[in-house]
């Protein structure tokens, strides 16, 4: 009877996600085989490439998080299984591809966690109304933040720069004729270097909305020793 029912529980996992990239099917077969380190090999492999969308990175985890507990690496399906959930907090493990243990473990998980979780999305909103790119690393957008992070600077330090160079050139709060166009061009590089910064402020507030579900929360997972007992780290972003 098992010989039947394992070819089935994988036929329904291809139903449910027709879209899954290439590399999640080995991972499946070697689970539902019982070889649970190899599948977890090819679980981070395939979440290694980059190439899974949203859906097929919570699938990945989710059998990532079952392999380890069924290796008795409880500490490790905590980590993968929080991943998911600070991601997808209303997540539910199916009855059908999990067994009953794993999917109480789960659970219990989720509930123990929701305050944290929630206050972490609270808090982690209000970054993206922070200047120089914080929505965009928030959101694991670090190409985008890091030039955020340069232009802005760049612009800020031209517009203060152009400010006090301007003020320089004042005696008595009136500039010499010589210097009268000095302080003109020093004014416009001024007015430009402040609207450029104002410009790419708003535009990294909007961006870091839009895409604030995109990153939001993190779990770091280590194996402390070879019985596969791991511990979960939890970070957040802290500003004054």
């Amino acid at each position: 009877m098992e010989k039947l029912i394992m070819p089935m529980v994988i036929f329904l996992f291809f139903l449910s996600f027709p879209l899954a990239a290439e590399g999640l099917d080995e991972g499946v077969s070697l689970y539902f085989n019982k070889n649970y380190a190899e599948s977890i090999t090819a679980f981070e492999k395939i979440l290694d490439s980059g190439q899974l969308k949203k859906n097929e990175i919570l699938t990945a985890e989710s059998y990532l998080g079952a392999a380890n507990f069924l290796l008795d690496k409880k500490g490790v399906a905590s980590g993968w299984f929080l991943s998911i959930l600070k991601n997808e907090p209303g997540y539910e493990l199916s009855q059908i591809y999990f067994p009953p243990e794993i999917v109480e473990f789960f659970n219990e998980l989720k509930l123990s966690s929701a305050p944290l979780l929630f206050k972490r999305r609270e808090k982690m909103l209000l970054l993206n109304f922070l200047p120089f790119g914080a929505g965009q690393f928030q959101n694991h957008e670090y190409i985008k933040g890091s030039i955020l992070l340069g232009l802005e600077t760049a612009a800020l330090s031209i517009n203060l720069g152009s400010y006090f160079t301007r003020k320089a050139l004042e005696e008595d709060g009136k500039y010499l004729t010589d210097d009268l166009s000095r302080a003109k061009r020093f004014q416009n590089i001024q007015i430009i270097a402040g609207a450029s910064f104002i410009s790419m402020y708003i535009y990294g507030i909007v961006d870091g909305m839009l895409n604030y579900e995109k990153g939001n929360g993190n779990a770091l997972v280590l194996n402390l020793d070879s019985d596969g007992n791991g511990v979960v780290l939890l970070y957040s972003f802290n500003f004054p």
